[in-house]
């Protein structure tokens, strides 16, 4: 219980500062599935001039009182539309935690990932994106032997700031005491803002 208020403290006062950055651009991310909800917030940093670069915080919290968060830096191309062009690669890195109740285990990791978005055309405002982070046994630690985080999502815009998405999150870590535990295993429903 203890670390649990720790990671909703650490959530509360963190989430904050990420809009107070030096930015171009934030994003708000929101995502529920049918036993779990998400909350993230993107930045750019304008650390790249001829890419883009993000800093970004998040949550999740489960009906089984889980709570996973994380904090990274990613960096990707412009993401700016073309027909010669309609693809998007990124890289970044993720500090994770993961209180996870019932078990009453925690888990940390620091996690490598790719990242990718590919408009089908300017016409038809219609993307599939996707993203891996993934930290080995090495750069997990607490009751964790690694952590995979990985999604795909199918979004539209639905307004000059807005998008809509369905899509596939898994969050889940081996533990040292044996065994795969998902923290998140859903279809997704979501909205994503810029301001």
């Amino acid at each position: 219980m203890f670390n649990k208020k720790i990671s909703l403290y650490l959530a509360s006062a963190l989430l904050p500062t990420i809009f107070v950055l030096p930015t171009h651009a934030s994003q708000l991310d929101f995502a529920l599935s049918e036993e779990a909800a998400a909350l993230e917030a993107y930045v750019d940093t304008n650390a790249l001039s001829a890419g883009r670069a993000q800093m970004s915080v998040g949550g999740i919290y489960n009906e089984d009182d889980d709570i996973a968060g994380f904090v990274g830096f990613s960096s990707s191309g412009s993401g700016n539309y073309t027909t010669n062009n309609p693809y998007t690669f990124g890289v970044g890195v993720r500090g994770y935690y993961a209180a996870l109740e019932d078990l009453d285990k925690d888990v940390g990791a620091i996690a490598l990932g790719v990242n990718g978005k590919m408009r089908f055309n300017a016409v038809f405002p219609l993307a599939v994106t996707g993203e891996l982070y993934y930290a080995p046994k090495i750069t997990t630690f607490d009751d964790g032997d690694d952590l995979l985080d990985t999604r795909i999502r199918l979004e539209t815009d639905v307004s000059p700031n807005a998008r809509a998405f369905i899509g596939y999150r898994i969050l889940q870590a081996e533990l040292k005491s044996g065994g795969d535990y998902e923290i998140d295993d859903q279809v997704q429903l979501g909205i994503n803002f810029d301001f």
